[in-house]
């Protein structure tokens, strides 16, 4: 029997998440005011992604983050560390001034450079 592995369709969880599977890379564009009491939701969103095959890069998209506590700036950075264990590329393209803010004031920059 053939069996044909169920493509990632886009998907939408509220305003402040999206992701976006495109040709061999996913997107995911954060979004708004980013706080703790997204942390369950982001890592609920953020680590499946981790266990599909993919080709390319996982892509944060953080241009329009208004505001991200440091919870939030801890589980992005966790996000990284788990994908670079199973070799999966993962880039941060656009971040915002507070998201490059944040990072930098957590000693999280290395990560904003991998765009």
């Amino acid at each position: 029997m053939f069996f044909q592995k169920k493509k990632l369709q886009p998907f939408v969880r509220g305003s402040w998440l999206k992701i976006d599977p495109r040709e061999h890379d996913i997107f995911v564009q954060l979004s708004g005011n980013l706080n703790q009491t997204l942390h369950k939701e982001i890592r609920e969103v953020l680590w499946p992604l981790l266990k599909r095959p993919i080709q390319g890069a996982i892509v944060l998209q953080l241009s329009n983050v208004h505001f991200l506590d440091s919870t939030i700036a801890a589980t992005v950075a966790s996000f990284f560390d788990q994908a670079e264990k199973r070799n999966i590329p993962v880039e941060i393209w656009d971040a915002s001034p507070i998201v490059r803010q944040v990072f930098v004031g957590l000693g999280f920059e290395k990560l904003l450079s991998r765009s």
